[in-house]
């Protein structure tokens, strides 16, 4: 394991939960400029977007398991990246 001195973070993306991912990829690749950076599933279930190193994760509605609670909620999360020092 990694110890916090020896790694860092270098990243995080906020990930949006989606009714349909390829939609979503579409429109922020064709409306708002970003690009793909990856598509994970066939069907796509989950997939991210990048432009001017803000980075976002579009994953779809029915991979997603989520409290009633949280169901109700406008909040999206964070996926940190750690990056090891060498």
């Amino acid at each position: 394991m990694t110890t916090p001195a020896a790694a860092s973070l270098c990243g995080a993306a906020t990930v949006f939960v989606v009714q349909e991912v390829l939609r979503a990829v579409e429109h922020y690749r064709d409306v708002v400029g970003f690009h793909t950076e990856f598509m994970y599933g066939e069907p796509t279930f989950y997939a991210g977007v990048e432009r001017d190193g803000v980075v976002i994760h579009l994953q779809a509605a029915s991979e997603t398991i989520v409290s009633p609670a949280m169901a109700q909620s406008t909040c999206s999360s964070l996926t940190w990246t750690l990056c090891t020092t060498s």
